[in-house]
């Protein structure tokens, strides 16, 4: 479901984190409501996850916006 809206590995600039830890960050900060700032850095970087949740939220609304259009 989401694999579409996954980049590359290696299509940007410097370190490129696994899909599965970007994935997993964003999905604890969802369970814990903790700050940014107190994201374990087995994740990633916290700026890579913020942007990253920026953009499959922004997906996800675009993906059900057009799915419940008549």
């Amino acid at each position: 479901m989401i694999a579409p809206l996954l980049s590359e590995p290696g299509s940007s600039q410097g370190r490129w984190w696994d899909h599965r830890q970007v994935i997993n960050g964003i999905l604890w900060k969802l369970r814990t409501g903790g700050p940014w700032r107190d994201l374990a850095t087995r994740y990633a970087k916290r700026t890579t996850l913020y942007r990253s949740s920026l953009v499959l939220i922004a997906a996800v609304i675009w993906l059900h916006d057009r799915q419940n259009r008549p």
